[in-house]
């Protein structure tokens, strides 16, 4: 793209300039303690789910349809995001989109 900001080549010059600005050791650091800490914490907090469920007497179809209810944000934050960078609101890009959720 002219523009630089999308396609491969507008992603690459993205990422160098991520490089150059903040260094590798600090984004790679990011990185990975973003991605461990996102597992984490989704695997502990589907497993309590479960555990704390199953004392009040859940069956398990039950049990699965509060799960779902339970998870459907953590699911549908990668459509937010796409929202929130495709449309504005009242002129603002992300501050309704964090109210809104």
């Amino acid at each position: 793209d002219a523009r630089g900001g999308l396609g491969l080549c507008g992603m690459w010059s993205w990422m160098v300039k991520l490089v150059q600005n903040y260094g590798m050791p600090l984004l790679l650091t990011v990185f990975v303690v973003q991605h461990l800490l996102d597992g984490f914490v989704s695997r502990a907090l589907k497993i309590s789910i479960k555990f704390y469920l199953r004392d009040y007497g859940i069956n398990a179809g039950q049990l699965q349809t509060y799960q779902a209810v339970v998870f459907l944000p953590l699911c549908a934050r990668g459509l937010m995001g796409l929202a929130s960078d495709s449309f504005r609101i009242l002129g603002f890009r992300k501050l309704p989109w964090i109210v809104i959720t």
